[in-house]
């Protein structure tokens, strides 16, 4: 079985050219913390459990080989 780095995939998510307000309206997820944690003033290892599972899913859902897939 291979092990995931959720930190380095949600990273992977916040990296990408995709804004907060778009990740925020996607996920659920308040847009002012996706831009806090996209400007590394917060860090990801400090999220909850349940921000990251949508985080993840998400990127899951629109990144495929660290390339954004328009829906």
């Amino acid at each position: 079985m291979q092990e995931i780095n959720i930190v380095r995939e949600i990273q992977t998510l916040l990296d990408s050219d995709l804004t907060a307000y778009r990740i925020g309206k996607d996920t659920g997820v308040d847009n002012t913390l996706i831009r806090r944690l996209k400007s590394g003033e917060r860090p990801v290892e400090n999220i909850s459990v349940k921000v990251a599972q949508k985080l993840l899913d998400y990127r899951y859902k629109v990144i495929k080989d660290d390339r954004v897939c328009d829906e």
